[in-house]
């Protein structure tokens, strides 16, 4: 028996959906550890994701050739489709639309497209990184999972993925630790 069209068949599923709980529950207490009142929340499991793919993807892909690709795909659009849920349902519509301020609206657009514009003529210009490359690195350090899937549909390739992922932790790690800092400080 198969799923998804024949892409995968039904044992490997049960190793799929293994592998994807096993990396949120490790992750998921990972980022409850708290030292010296900092966490890391859900980049726990981004980092446990990054340390099972590097621990074990090659194996899998030595393995299991089509099954990983294939596996990865469904894993990557379950993830998005989740991500994507969750900002919307956690933002609450109506109380969204009550608690609206222009002020901060135009705050946020400045703060993140002036450094996207700097980043990208920084990369472009000065360190003369191919348009790609630029920006996979700047969806990467904008954290926005979103945008990489929008430019991997556009570019026609998953290249950009590679300097996505080598902005990414560097990107959610500070974040996370950034904020919780200042928070403490002031």
């Amino acid at each position: 028996m198969s799923l998804f069209g024949g892409v995968i068949p039904i044992e490997k599923i049960t190793f799929l959906v293994f592998c994807v709980f096993s990396i949120l529950a490790i992750g998921y207490a990972l980022g409850r550890i708290i030292i010296k009142g900092v966490s890391l929340g859900s980049a726990g499991v981004f980092i446990v994701a990054l340390v099972f793919g590097c621990l074990f993807y090659g194996d899998l892909e030595a393995q299991l050739p089509d099954y990983t690709t294939n596996a990865l795909k469904i894993v990557e659009n379950l993830g998005l489709i989740l991500f994507v849920s969750s900002v919307g349902f956690i933002a609450g519509g109506a109380r969204f639309v009550q608690e609206f301020k222009i002020d901060y609206f135009v705050y946020g657009v400045v703060m993140t497209i002036l450094p996207m514009i700097i980043g990208f003529i920084f990369a472009k210009y000065i360190l003369k990184i191919n348009v790609l490359s630029t920006l996979g690195s700047i969806t990467g350090g904008m954290t926005s999972t979103p945008a990489l899937g929008t430019l991997i549909h556009v570019a026609g390739t998953e290249d950009v993925a590679a300097a996505y992922a080598a902005t990414y932790p560097i990107a959610l790690v500070a974040v996370v630790f950034v904020a919780q800092f200042i928070i403490i400080l002031f």
